[in-house]
């Protein structure tokens, strides 16, 4: 992982005029070493005039060593990094020495020859001017999208404009992403065919690379330093492999990564300045918006406040403040509550970014916000049907296992305020209805219901629920396995199959528990006594 080039040998040889009748006699997979500068050196003790990525420009005058120093000044040129050696022949020798030929190869080293009538010195500064002109188009290439990139900040673009725009600028494939590693936007070039934009998504990095950078510290000093690196992917991944990766941070804060794809190109150090001078815009784009939805999230919380209190103000300028957030003013409307716990707070945030993520895709319009630990929010009665799909849909594909609750139809918004109460309910006793959904219904709880608003007075009266506290407080276990039978109908079979046990082990613990409660399993009427009561105790006992 390393910077851009900007020229590299074999460039030089197809550009450099005095050059194209030179001969590559050693190290020809080196011939990619990157070239900074050229260096006439020609006499003893050369190697310590020369730095990295240099390349040396000699008439092997100095060259009349023994045999291994020969070998021990080609080892030393390619530990100190320079990028290759350019010999004049024909006078102190006929060709470059077999011996500093062989250590060349073994060090990918390249070594070039070339006629002892070729000035060295107008060599040298032929190729000084091709590297100045280089830099020179690069710092007005870098410039033109600086200013192209900057523009679009200025006008209030977005990441997936800033994406599109630099991978038409670079004609490379381009992906943004957060500091966790998710997509925010991505971009190919323009002309690419069906096929391949098909494929988009494809060219985030593979998770095994992601990995690979984590583990290696890659990605803590890219945020340590924001500079880019090239990337080149572990063996095996699929192609593209090599890519460039800048941090985006704002004031030290990191917020994420762009990406760059070398695809079938090799890349230049212009791909390395464009990308941060892309990383710089969105940090820009993505501090504004953060500090845009802020400002909204506070605004959609003060409002959800007001509009689901009993005595909401809903003033014209108040409803005017809704309608802006996104509220459907003309429609009846649902509360949401999904109850997030210590444990899985993290959830409730991945939830609310999916949720907002999803809707805002499928055009739906809500409210939404964190309320007191848990998320709530406001939705048209209309797209019920359709968060329903979208909850099953993120219930399976994150695994989540919040609890949500919907509250019945408000038909005017001063009525919401209904509604939220019942959601928050049906969140609360979610867990207790055994159904299988990402959520449940205020009008689905039945009986729990009432057994949610029991006064103590009466709870105190139920001989079966003082039963069911004595089995609880004696072996919780039990009591489990007493509630998921009841829960399966008292199908036996079942119950065994849910809790894992042979069915034998799941009559025996029945067995004990109808003895410790004084029971008949084999009466409905004491089932349905149990059942309830067991929902009663664990009402409370939540």
């Amino acid at each position: 992982m390393h910077g851009g080039t900007v020229l590299t040998v074999r460039q030089l040889l197809e550009t450099i005029t005095m050059l194209r009748e030179s001969r590559v006699v050693a190290g020809h997979r080196g011939l990619d070493r990157v070239v900074q500068w050229p260096q006439v050196v020609d006499i003893p003790g050369l190697t310590d005039w020369l730095q990295r990525d240099e390349l040396l420009l000699t008439t092997a005058f100095a060259l009349q060593e023994p045999l291994m120093q020969q070998r021990a000044l080609v080892a030393t040129l390619a530990e100190k990094g320079v990028a290759g050696m350019v010999v004049s022949v024909g006078r102190y020798f006929k060709s470059v020495p077999q011996a500093m030929r062989v250590a060349a190869d073994e060090r990918d080293f390249p070594i070039v020859e070339i006629s002892w009538q070729t000035p060295l010195v107008e060599v040298g500064k032929e190729i000084s001017r091709e590297i100045i002109a280089q830099q020179r188009d690069l710092l007005a290439k870098s410039l033109r999208i600086h200013q192209t990139l900057t523009r679009l900040a200025v006008e209030g673009a977005n990441l997936q404009v800033v994406a599109r725009s630099l991978a038409q600028l670079l004609e490379r494939p381009v992906t943004i992403e957060n500091v966790d590693l998710v997509p925010l936007a991505y971009a190919l070039p323009t002309g690419e065919n069906e096929e391949y934009q098909l494929k988009a998504w494809q060219i985030r990095a593979p998770q095994r690379l992601l990995n690979q950078l984590a583990s290696s510290g890659v990605l803590a000093d890219l945020q340590r330093s924001p500079r880019a690196l090239r990337v080149v992917s572990a063996p095996g991944l699929s192609e593209p492999t090599e890519r460039v990766v800048a941090p985006i941070v704002a004031g030290r804060k990191p917020l994420g990564y762009v990406w760059l794809i070398a695809d079938t190109r090799p890349l230049s150090q212009l791909d390395f300045a464009a990308i941060e001078h892309a990383a710089t815009v969105a940090a820009l784009i993505m501090t504004k918006e953060e500090e845009v939805y802020r400002a909204t999230e506070r605004r959609t919380g003060d409002l959800l406040d007001c509009l689901l209190s009993a005595d909401a103000p809903l003033t014209p300028a108040f409803m005017a403040e809704a309608s802006d957030l996104g509220l459907t003013l003309e429609s009846a409307h649902n509360v949401l509550v999904v109850r997030g716990q210590d444990e899985s707070l993290e959830e409730l945030h991945l939830l609310e970014a999916r949720l907002r993520e999803v809707l805002a895709r499928a055009g739906c319009s809500a409210l939404m916000a964190q309320k007191h630990g848990n998320l709530v929010a406001v939705l048209p009665e209309a797209e019920i049907p359709r968060l329903q799909e979208i909850l099953a849909t993120l219930r399976h594909q994150e695994n989540l296992r919040l609890q949500a609750g919907l509250g019945g139809v408000a038909k005017h918004l001063s009525d919401l305020h209904y509604s939220y109460r019942e959601a928050q309910e049906a969140a609360y006793l979610h867990p207790l209805t055994g159904a299988d959904q990402p959520s449940i219904q205020f009008h689905e709880l039945g009986v729990l219901h009432w057994l949610y608003h029991l006064s103590d007075e009466l709870r105190a009266e139920n001989a079966y629920l003082a039963r069911i506290q004595q089995l609880a407080a004696r072996d919780e276990e039990l009591l489990h396995t007493l509630e998921v039978y009841l829960d399966q109908g008292g199908n036996a079979t079942a119950a065994a199959k849910a809790l894992y046990l042979h069915r034998s082990t799941l009559l025996y613990r029945l067995e004990k528990c109808a003895a410790l409660c004084g029971v008949d399993l084999s009466s409905p009427f004491q089932r349905l006594n149990l059942h309830v009561a067991i929902k009663a105790w664990m009402i409370k006992s939540r």
